[in-house]
């Protein structure tokens, strides 16, 4: 009966949808989201329902901390089971986890894909058993994701591009010089979201080259050191990098140390993490980052779950990109607390 209304629900959302143009690939931001609606305390909390949870891999404490936040807030407002399985950032494990917890009498799939184009099959068979699906962090490329709740990506590109921009125009007095860009794995939508968000604001800027934009399947600091000591090595004048995560900064910084150009590279990374904050903490080289709220993800990509679970459909947006805050020495004291280093 509930799988029933479900569809009938999702079927109904979609239909809404139809006249939405779809942004595939390459192109423009995304025109901003209505802001999600947040369940209050004294709504009557439900029973009975099942949240199956795949969180592409628990590797690191920025997907432990939302995903403990996830499994809280659905809890609260009723949720009788959670089932999580990590497919520990292996893409194919991922499609089997999708086809198996599909099977497990859940009501709502939240996955956080892998790669974006392996896990539509799962999508479109959720809305084929009429199983909602939401992503937390990153999205799909097909099938009909009811919302995608996470980092503005695009807030994370543009701002450390225009951040760069900005410095080598102190540095040279015009924007011109040589940028390193450490991508992710290219099948996640972040990777698109961070890379082309990056590259569109310096396409605007044709004395800045882009020297290199080699990806880390695995985002590994291994990657950061050995794409920066190339890079370095191919562009001994480099003026500065940005990478899609800390564990590859903190590789690529352990380059420009050891080539001796801390005073010459600026270095902008993202999540808070691994060292990073420390470093930019000190406030001796040109290190800057982005942190992110990990707790205020879960919860929002649960407050959906709940919405979806009560049939409130038209007040989930498409896409919900909560922000970051860019951290310097002068605000890392501000931020500290966003560490995910640091215990909860």
């Amino acid at each position: 009966m509930k799988k029933t209304v479900f569809l009938m629900l999702i079927v109904m959302f979609c239909l809404s949808l139809a006249a939405i143009p779809v942004i595939a690939g390459g192109g423009k931001k995304p025109a901003p989201e209505p802001e999600v609606v947040t369940v209050t305390e004294e709504e009557q909390p439900m029973k009975g329902w099942v949240v199956g949870y795949l969180p592409g891999s628990l590797r690191d404490n920025a997907r432990i901390r939302w995903s403990d936040a996830l499994e809280k807030r659905v809890k609260e407002a009723g949720a009788e089971k959670f089932i999580m399985i990590d497919s520990q950032h292996d893409p194919t494990k991922q499609v089997a986890d999708g086809e198996d917890i599909l099977q497990m009498g859940i009501d709502i799939l939240v996955m956080n894909p892998n790669d974006a184009d392996a896990m539509v099959p799962i999508v479109e068979k959720a809305n084929d058993m009429g199983i909602p699906v939401v992503c937390i962090d990153r999205t799909t490329s097909g099938g009909n994701v009811i919302s995608t709740v996470g980092l503005d990506n695009w807030q994370l590109g543009e701002g450390s591009a225009k951040f760069i921009v900005a410095e080598l125009t102190k540095r040279y007095g015009e924007p011109r010089g040589k940028v390193l860009h450490l991508q992710g794995s290219l099948g996640a939508s972040v990777v698109f979201e961070r890379g082309e968000s990056f590259r569109q604001v310096l396409r605007n800027y044709p004395n800045i080259e882009i020297v290199g934009e080699p990806s880390s399947p695995g985002w590994t600091a291994e990657d950061g050191l050995a794409f920066t000591e190339d890079a370095l090595s191919a562009h001994p004048d480099l003026d500065a990098l940005y990478t899609h995560t800390d564990a590859i900064t903190m590789g690529a910084f352990n380059a420009v140390e050891a080539a001796g150009k801390l005073d010459q590279v600026i270095i902008v990374g993202q999540n808070y993490y691994g060292g990073i904050p420390e470093i930019v903490k000190e406030g001796k080289y040109l290190v800057y980052d982005w942190a992110l709220d990990a707790l205020a993800i879960g919860s929002e990509c649960g407050n959906v779950c709940i919405k979806v679970a009560k049939g409130r459909l038209n007040e989930i947006p498409l896409k919900l990109g909560l922000p970051n805050f860019f951290v310097t020495p002068e605000t890392t004291d501000k931020y500290w607390h966003l560490n995910l280093d640091l215990p909860e």
